[in-house]
């Protein structure tokens, strides 16, 4: 199937859109006839498609097959479930940053809009907005990050220009992303904001003490083929912690736990 119905916001949009598009090539199709194509009673899709039910991981994935949907947009359609209807905050907030990231993939961002989506800088001013009680001035947050103000400053403004921050009311609110451009582009902000972390572990490594900061590594052998069962235990891992750790009180700090698993070998092949 080609990828082009998978650029919607949500999993009723696709669905509404390969609704269409059946329909296109055949006039006749009716809705009815779209519910026996996935196997579903009418009107148990009338009600997923207007949003009176939800859908779970498991019969998203039998609709993703019978779509046709490539590993990459499949994914993408259950990040989209998931996203509305995961079982822990945790689950949905990951859920859409990987649709986030996802829909930079299908489109051309303007240098504003991609430095700011993978900018760690920017995440940590959202991050903050966590903590209960900061003062939610460009002074506070400058401080609390180890910014200069001018860092800071910019960051505010390009935060509210791509539409993620409001700062019009007393106390800033985080907004949701509203990417519009289109065509092309490569995962180049996801590798980015990936070195930028590695680069803030090397500054932790060089100034924090011990006690504020924990790295560990271990070096073992193991199949290829269970590369993607080893990513989906550090995953639950990750989740289950970050889950635990947000719901804990007196939150005054902004950390990064990131993960690395791959293959150990030199520079020459």
């Amino acid at each position: 199937m080609s990828t082009d119905s998978m650029k919607t916001p949500t999993y009723r949009d696709f669905l509404f859109e390969e609704f269409k598009r059946r329909k296109r090539k055949n006039s006749s199709y009716s809705l009815r006839a779209f519910a026996r194509d996935l196997e579903l009673n009418a009107s148990r899709l009338s009600e997923i498609m207007n949003g009176k039910v939800g859908l779970s991981d498991v019969k998203g994935a039998e609709m993703a097959e019978k779509f046709g949907l490539v590993e990459k947009d499949r994914e993408y359609f259950l990040d989209l479930i998931r996203a509305e209807h995961a079982r822990s905050a945790i689950a949905k907030k990951e859920a859409r940053e990987r649709v986030r990231m996802y829909l930079m993939d299908e489109r051309t961002l303007t240098d504003s809009e991609f430095n700011t989506v993978s900018d760690w800088r920017c995440l940590a001013v959202l991050e903050l907005l966590n903590i209960p009680d900061i003062e939610t001035s460009v002074a506070a947050f400058a401080d609390r990050l180890g910014l200069p103000h001018y860092e800071v400053d910019d960051i505010v403004a390009r935060l509210v220009e791509n539409k993620m921050l409001d700062t019009s009311q007393e106390r800033w609110v985080a907004l949701e992303g509203d990417f519009t451009t289109s065509a092309d582009v490569s995962s180049l902000a996801i590798k980015n904001f990936h070195h930028q972390m590695l680069s803030r572990a090397k500054r932790s490594i060089e100034k924090d003490h011990v006690e504020h900061r924990e790295f560990s590594s271990v070096i073992f052998a193991m199949s290829a083929e269970q590369m993607k069962y080893a990513k989906d235990r550090l995953r639950e891992f990750r989740r289950a912690l970050v889950k635990e750790l947000e719901s804990m009180p007196g939150k005054e700090k902004v950390y990064s736990l990131s993960m690395q698993l791959f293959e150990l070998k030199g520079d020459t092949e």
